[in-house]
């Protein structure tokens, strides 16, 4: 592979889940379909990068303002997912079951790469400061040592608010999974026997 096709699948290679030679597969076959898919996948990438942004609200990916979900009256605005990424926003939508609202931090803490001012905490704390009705919180961090360093922060620092239960999803997601990764029935079951901090 040599030239553009080369430029292209090292591209690929750096997304995530996509090593050497699917992304070699990948490249070879938009090549060959450079008609439909090619065009297609064109438009869209031009499209993302022109249109999408983050909630004003919540960080989640949005074509607005203001993102489906924050907008959605439906919703239970009582309860607040906070999770540490939009992959893990669309995993825990994935399962149809959780209604509330969210909040993405943007990672995780870590001793030596990520910390507070990192992370979206000031505006959660806006977020909070400004309800004044009970809210739940509910913790979704994957269980990794950075997952459980960031809900012990977050438990310290929700803390300080009398409206705010604070909850956080149950055992039973192995160490070291990735939410993204689980299936729909076992982030449910973690969600639906989640327990107060």
């Amino acid at each position: 592979m040599r030239g553009i096709l080369k430029e292209i699948a090292k591209i690929f290679e750096t997304l995530p889940g996509l090593g050497p030679r699917s992304a070699r597969r990948i490249t070879i076959t938009l090549a060959q379909q450079k008609d439909e898919t090619t065009d297609l996948l064109i438009r869209l990438l031009t499209r993302l990068q022109n249109s999408i942004k983050k909630c004003s609200i919540c960080n989640n990916f949005s074509e607005h303002e203001i993102c489906y979900i924050c907008s959605d009256m439906n919703r239970d605005h009582s309860q607040i997912c906070i999770v540490s990424d939009i992959a893990d926003l669309w995993a825990i939508e994935r399962m149809g079951q959780y209604e509330g609202i969210y909040h993405v931090l943007g990672g995780t803490l870590s001793i030596t790469t990520i910390t507070h001012d990192d992370l979206d905490f000031d505006a959660l704390e806006t977020r909070l400061s400004d309800n004044l009705d009970h809210l739940e919180c509910i913790i979704a961090m994957n269980p990794t040592i950075q997952g459980q360093a960031t809900i012990h922060y977050l438990q310290n620092l929700l803390q300080k608010y009398n409206n705010i239960t604070i909850s956080t999803l149950a055992l039973g997601i192995p160490m070291g999974a990735e939410l993204d990764y689980l299936d729909s029935g076992t982030i449910a079951m973690a969600m639906a026997s989640r327990k107060e901090l």
